[in-house]
């Protein structure tokens, strides 16, 4: 019986062979039905982290996490998996999967087929370098039946959420914060907007591991996503 928070089944994959178009004759033909989740079992919450690698970030995520000693998953943007491959290694070292959240966080839903192709495709080539890659969070949030195409061809669940940064994580959680600064981080390191994430993102941080005391207190048992589907 599936968790609570899960849709369909997944199935094997075609092929992810980049060279092979687009076409109508190609759409949902072996691709099976994905599972989409949002949520955790009772008694069970899953914490995931958006938008890193990050170096200003990440490693005080990673120390949190290793004080409590609770899994977590990184949703990873692929430009910024490519510029700093020694901080997912140690993502990884520490014990935490690796997720596809696009190679550089635009609107897939805004995007053309071909385009939402290549985010998946070149951050699945960049992150599977380190793990094997078997889920995909989009942007926001915000997925097409394209996207969900693109995501069956390379054999992926969608994981979404249930609540959000300094919401309360509680029993069947499925909750996302943040150690990257999405779109705010393609932007020039004095930009007024990418500093106003930045201290966001800290604050925010701060309040972790009050989150993970107060989950802890009350029995919630913290549990990877990727439990969620076996």
């Amino acid at each position: 019986m599936l968790a609570a928070g899960i849709v369909g089944v997944a199935t094997t994959p075609a092929s992810s062979d980049p060279t092979r178009p687009w076409t109508k004759a190609r759409r949902g033909v072996g691709l099976g039905v994905q599972r989409v989740l949002w949520s955790a079992p009772a008694g069970t919450a899953s914490l995931t982290f958006d938008d890193g690698p990050y170096p200003a970030l990440t490693p005080h995520v990673l120390d949190v996490l290793d004080r409590y000693g609770i899994p977590a998953t990184f949703m990873l943007i692929g430009a910024f998996a490519a510029a700093h491959p020694a901080l997912v290694e140690d993502i990884v070292g520490r014990g935490h999967a690796i997720g596809n959240h696009t190679w550089t966080h635009r609107d897939l839903t805004s995007l053309d087929p071909d385009e939402v192709r290549l985010e998946l495709q070149r951050t699945h080539d960049q992150l599977s370098r380190h793990a094997d890659i078997t889920l995909f969070r989009p942007p926001r949030g915000q997925l097409s039946g394209v996207a969900l195409q693109a995501a069956a061809e390379l054999g992926y669940d969608v994981v979404l959420w249930s609540t959000e940064e300094l919401e309360p994580i509680v029993d069947g959680t499925l909750a996302v914060w943040h150690d990257g600064l999405g779109r705010g981080g393609f932007l020039a390191e004095d930009d007024p907007e990418r500093e106003r994430r930045h201290a966001d993102r800290v604050s925010q941080i701060d309040a972790l591991p009050a989150a993970i005391e107060a989950a802890l207190g009350a029995g919630v048992r913290f549990v990877p996503v990727a439990s969620l589907v076996k």
